[in-house]
């Protein structure tokens, strides 16, 4: 009998190492909180690998328990690509706040939600005293019990142990699914073409209230499977006029048609904050049979559409960029370059008004010349730059720091200005390519040139001058490539160029007339620190386009 009892032994321990170790009765996952049993639990929703949800492991938690040298409670990261869980999220809500956040993670303090990393970030700042360790109410914890798939941050820095083997699992932990590709959410009701689509979900890729209304879509498809959606990217042209087509159709405002995320039904729209989970269920069970888009003349609503978006482009982009032309050619460096060109050809009175005026329209269609064909130089460039997306990303942004860092010393030049007298203004063309310029301009007008010689002085000068102008220009070619592609471009630079040069145009003209250089210098000292903030100003506004054209790209 013992040599029995000991054989049952043996066959019941390689029985139990080959089940693998014994789960609760709770299921794989357990509960959320299993670690809290006092209650006191922080819940994350988010997808296993998203962006934020890195950030929340790898900055925000190990930055706030140092800040405060406390160890955070138990938190919980419970994934939402298992659409149960999304579900449990729902239920969470409902129980706790009237209006749900558009963007993850969700992060669950006490019985508040804060969504998305700015809201999270914002509410760590507001933290004075240490880390609160609030009760998550009652309701939260039951629906949170049944949640699946769950981690814990501290789990994610278990060590390692010896060998180079993996960290055992903590019993009633699992580890997250891998995440679904991008296209999963659609794999229900997706069709080969929205012709064939009873609704339409317009998105942007990057944008963060997307990714809420990505879990929304893949939700609502199980509870409506035999629903046909079809995705239309909207930072592909194509899919923007389509957009604009189909929301013209439905007499959306001009000012909703190209919204993200977006539903479209053939007699209904879901945009912001009325994308619910139940209204967007609500629109796939109700959406007409046939959408006016299976049978209407795609190609003629299309093209329409294109001529409309880039008339509202130009209509925005023309006052920009003659806004950002005038104020480039009055800033205290270029300023600085007419007044001696004009303080030059009148100071002696020995070439004539009339070779003076004609000297500084011809100095004038020189520079003129010059940067547009550096503009046009950079659409070939950019051109170029296009064929890769993510490039194209990264020249707004390093635009965009540019931008930045000359608006930080136009604050700097404006500071020194007003205290300390204009001479003190330091950001600008260096006085070596002041020189170069005035002997340029000198040597020319003293030989008397006129036509071709002038015109070339003008080039010159001002391809040494864009080493001022440039933190103007350049940004504003990127804006003009963008918000009009095509013929449209070449006729937003001729504007901002014109706009350019009026300034030189008006002082030539005025000095050839009779004022004088001394009036013209005083005016430039007089104003100096305007034009100075206002290309201050114009620069900061562009380096806000440029990171909002980067998150677009």
């Amino acid at each position: 009998m013992a040599i029995l009892r000991r054989w049952w032994l043996v066959l019941l321990a390689v029985g139990v190492c080959l089940a693998g170790p014994v789960r609760s009765a709770e299921g794989p996952a357990a509960s959320a909180l299993q670690r809290a049993p006092d209650g006191v639990c922080w819940v994350v929703f988010a997808s296993a690998t998203c962006e934020e949800c890195e950030w929340l492991k790898s900055v925000f938690f190990p930055e706030l328990e140092g800040r405060f040298g406390q160890k955070a409670p138990p938190i919980a990261f419970v994934d939402i690509d298992d659409l149960e869980n999304y579900a449990l999220l729902l239920e969470v809500e409902d129980a706790l706040v009237e209006e749900s956040g558009s963007e993850f993670p969700a992060f669950l303090v006490g019985s508040s939600f804060y969504y998305g990393q700015d809201a999270i970030a914002a509410w760590g700042e507001s933290l004075r005293t240490g880390i609160p360790r609030l009760t998550l109410p009652k309701a939260a914890a039951g629906v949170l019990s049944r949640a699946r798939n769950v981690t814990y941050y501290d789990d994610l820095f278990a060590p390692r142990p010896a060998g180079g083997g993996s960290a055992a699992a903590t019993p009633g932990v699992v580890q997250p699914l891998p995440s679904p590709a991008p296209e999963a959410a659609l794999r229900p009701g997706e069709v080969d073409h929205h012709r064939h689509a009873r609704v339409l979900y317009f998105e942007t890729t990057g944008c963060r209230s997307c990714a809420r209304a990505e879990k929304q879509l893949a939700y609502a498809l199980t509870r409506v499977p035999d629903a046909s959606v079809r995705r239309v990217l909207t930072e592909e042209a194509a899919g923007r006029a389509l957009q604009y087509a189909v929301t013209s159709r439905l007499g959306l405002p001009p000012s909703q048609r190209l919204l993200t995320p977006m539903f479209v039904s053939g007699d209904a729209s879901l945009s912001g904050k009325a994308i619910g989970d139940q209204a967007l269920i609500e629109m796939l069970r109700t959406a007409p049979g046939e959408p006016f888009w299976w049978s209407w003349d795609e190609g003629a609503a299309v093209a329409e559409a294109r001529r409309r978006i880039e008339d509202l482009a130009a209509g925005f982009a023309i006052p920009t960029v003659l806004v950002a032309g005038l104020i480039d050619g009055v800033n205290p460096c270029a300023f600085a370059v007419i007044v001696f060109l004009v303080s030059y050809l009148t100071l002696t009175g020995r070439f004539g008004r009339r070779f003076a005026l004609w000297y500084g329209l011809t100095f004038a269609a020189g520079v003129f010349v010059c940067y547009f064909l550096i503009g046009i130089g950079f659409f070939r460039l950019l051109a170029w730059v296009q064929a890769w997306q993510s490039a194209m990303r990264w020249v707004f942004v390093l635009m965009g720091l540019v931008c930045v860092a000359f608006g930080i010393g136009g604050i700097l030049d404006t500071v020194a200005a007003v205290r300390d007298g204009v001479g003190k203004m330091k950001f600008g063309m260096p006085k070596s390519l002041h020189r170069v310029v005035h002997r340029l301009i000198r040597e020319d007008v003293s030989r008397h040139a006129l036509g071709v010689g002038a015109f070339l002085i003008g080039i010159l000068v001002s391809t040494v001058e864009l080493v001022c102008t440039g933190q103007i220009y350049l940004p504003v070619i990127l804006f003009i490539n963008s918000s009009a592609p095509g013929l449209r471009s070449l006729g937003l630079l001729t504007v901002y160029n014109l706009a350019f040069i009026l300034p030189l145009v008006v002082v030539v003209v005025l000095g050839a007339a009779g004022l004088g250089s001394e009036a013209l210098s005083k005016w430039a000292r007089r104003h100096a620190v305007l034009t100075r903030a206002l290309t201050c100003i114009l620069v900061f506004g562009l380096a806000g386009v440029m990171f909002y054209m980067a998150a677009r790209a």
